[in-house]
């Protein structure tokens, strides 16, 4: 069942308005009303069709934290809880290979055990699972369980520990993961697959259950996994047949239904690249690649293959839609319809209905569930009822051109009262990555930044799609290179200069801000421009020299972004840096930066703090306790979210504190 090269014959990029009318009310909600929200997450439709499990995911402010419950909807329509406080339910999980029972990891006395509900919800039992299970995936019959954990500490680092107590040596303090079985229900051990000088990352069982396909780098640092690998294993005689040997990165691989074909994403002999993977096949026995997606544009990620063909995601610009290869004719259809922003995606066995999570420029994200012959979605969750009443503005794209003629698009937020012929405040949030998209889907916050509150005091709001950005294809991806600062803060520039000359935007009130990614663009900003009239900075990098030392998969730094390393190059990352031009900075700037975080070190936050305080410019710094890359808990990201409406309100209402507060009575919230 080998898929020929694919023939885009269905491809519409959307860039009229998606955005429809909001009713417009007096109820204006706080930021804690908005955190107070639920969200639906991780559809999985039943293999044999009918059943669909989703996970509600609910704000607790007592624990600081998130609630998870799993609920089954049936063909009725009706969705039922079927797990409560004491299943130990975080998500997760999915069906057994039969349909019968939905099965996720939690804990029994301190033990790992796989917990299952019976597909009517009616019972349940709990089966032990080996200690260190990473990823798990049932055998095809149900009666084996592979697995991946992480090799045990040698007895030499074990001794070594004992006496000098925890360190870490860069680039070696690791330990490989590797691929095990063990009987499902029946007693027996776990059986290892694979050993070696390699770590094990996605895998795959074959129809037949005889052979696992997996991929694999070199070790499980974050630069190794540029260099991972396909190959199989055959269960029984734990034979290793290595079907994909190149230099780019190949993962995630997916049988065939006849099981004499993988498919996999593949950067090909590319070593490291921005540019979209493919998605391609190979005979399970090795042998020539074949490209299914070497005429697709943006990045297709797999969801299944079954008899009709290859079904996957891809983003056209701010729509993210499912697409079908046909497995005869190699041609490729759009399945899904605007406007629906499709993310996760469950199919059953035979491809004949799938479940979904979509949002909509008016909607939160909700279940949906359709046939694949007939793509009807019949939305199965009414989470956006959460917010009747409340006033949540409209979301349409716009686009403009940038100053090397690229055309940039963006989402254009506006309060539900907008009124021709007047000029708003702007607030500017960009997004990180750079491989990420603003899409108009409903949210009310984006990273640290409230959106809604903004609209509802009477700002525009702007999440500009800059160059780098994905869902625009190849060569727009490229345009990131060696352009840092100058390329991709300039196309967000050139954003405020069209709304202001489009007479939407009082120039003298405009405010950029932006985590990871998005706040190295706001602190090359604060460097460079005296455009706005407040900045703020959010896990941003001041000195890319600074963030390649530091950095996990500095590789992308390297490869991506500038070609070569500070050591090699010291110009590229000198004129892309914003430290270089920090003497020209005086618009005030607010900094936040969680203190441990992995991705960006919080010493790019003290580079430009002290910077800015060097050359007399008003700057704040919130350093954050934590160790993620992002602000964590509820009070933690309600604070982050406060600080930026407290900080543009001063700058841009001309608002004192007492001010803000009564407009977003935290005082009242906190007691409560």
């Amino acid at each position: 069942m080998q898929l020929p090269s694919m023939k885009l014959i269905s491809t519409v990029l959307v860039t009229a308005t998606l955005a429809l009318p909001a009713t417009v009310t007096a109820q204006v909600p706080t930021i804690r009303e908005e955190l107070s929200l639920s969200s639906v997450r991780q559809p999985r439709m039943n293999p044999m069709g009918g059943t669909i499990a989703y996970t509600v995911r609910t704000p607790n402010w007592e624990t600081d934290g998130w609630t998870s419950q799993l609920f089954f909807v049936g063909a009725d329509g009706e969705s039922r809880a079927v797990t409560n406080e004491s299943h130990g339910f975080s998500g997760g999980g999915g069906w057994t290979p039969d349909g019968g029972w939905y099965a996720f990891r939690s804990s029994d006395n301190g033990s790992a055990v796989l917990r299952l509900i019976s597909r009517d919800g009616t019972d349940e039992r709990t089966v032990p699972l080996p200690s260190g299970v990473r990823q798990y995936q049932f055998s095809p019959d149900g009666s084996t369980i592979a697995f991946t954990r992480s090799d045990q500490v040698s007895d030499r680092a074990q001794r070594e520990r004992e006496l000098f107590g925890q360190f870490n040596v860069k680039g070696e303090s690791f330990q490989r993961v590797h691929l095990w079985t063990v009987p499902f229900e029946d007693e027996g051990q776990a059986v290892r697959l694979t050993a070696g000088e390699f770590s094990v990352g996605s895998f795959a069982w074959s129809p037949d259950g005889s052979r696992i396909a997996f991929s694999h780098a070199p070790t499980p640092l974050s630069n190794d996994s540029y260099y991972s690998d396909v190959s199989v294993v055959d269960v029984a005689d734990k034979r290793i047949t290595i079907l994909v040997d190149q230099i780019g990165t190949d993962r995630n691989p997916i049988w065939s239904p006849n099981g004499e074909w993988i498919l996999f994403t593949s950067t090909m002999d590319r070593e490291v690249t921005n540019l979209p993977a493919d998605l391609v096949t190979i005979s399970a026995e090795g042998g020539e690649l074949h490209l299914v997606t070497d005429e697709f544009e943006t990045e297709p990620r797999a969801v299944a293959w079954n008899e009709a063909g290859v079904w996957f995601t891809a983003y056209e610009g701010v729509e993210r839609f499912l697409y079908r290869v046909d497995s005869n004719s190699g041609e490729i259809v759009r399945v899904s319809d605007s406007p629906l922003l499709m993310a996760a995606v469950s199919m059953t066995a035979d491809g004949s209905a799938l479940a979904f999570t979509a949002g909509t420029s008016s909607s939160f994200r909700e279940v949906y569930r359709s046939s694949t012959a007939r793509f009807v979605p019949e939305k199965l969750t009414d989470m956006t009822a959460q917010v009747n009443g409340w006033s949540l503005g409209t979301r349409e794209v716009v686009s403009w051109p940038s100053t090397d003629g690229l055309t940039i698009e963006g989402i254009l937020h506006k309060p539900s009262d907008f009124r021709e012929g007047e000029r708003y405040p702007l607030l500017v949030v960009v997004h990180g990555g750079p491989r990420a998209v603003s899409t108009p889907e409903l949210r009310l916050t984006s990273a640290a930044y409230p959106i809604s509150q903004w609209l509802n005091r009477g700002a525009l709001v702007l999440q500009p799609n800059y160059r780098g950005s994905v869902g625009y294809g190849g060569d727009f991806r490229a345009r990131h290179h060696r352009d840092l600062g100058s390329g991709d803060a300039t196309d967000v520039l050139r954003g405020v200069d069209y709304l202001i000359d489009q007479g939407l935007v009082d120039p003298a009130r405009v405010g950029v801000m932006g985590w990871s990614y998005g706040g190295f663009i706001s602190a090359f900003l604060t460097a460079t421009s005296d455009r706005f009239a407040a900045i703020s900075v959010g896990a941003g990098i001041a000195d890319w020299r600074t963030h390649y030392a530091w950095e996990p998969a500095n590789i992308t730094t390297r490869v991506f972004s500038f070609g070569a390393t500070p050591w090699e190059n010291d110009e590229v990352y000198r004129v892309a840096s914003p430290v270089t031009y920090i003497g020209n900075a005086s618009t005030p700037t607010l900094i936040q930066h969680v203190d441990g975080d992995p991705i960006v070190t919080v010493l790019s936050a003290y580079e430009l703090w002290q910077g800015l305080l060097d050359n007399d410019v008003t700057v704040r710094f919130v350093e954050y306790p934590g160790r993620g890359h992002f602000v964590s808990g509820l009070r933690q990201r309600h604070g982050a979210l406060w600080h930026n409406l407290e900080w543009f309100g001063r700058y841009i209402w001309g608002d004192e504190v007492e001010s803000i507060r009564r407009y977003d009575p935290i005082g009242q919230t906190m007691a409560g």
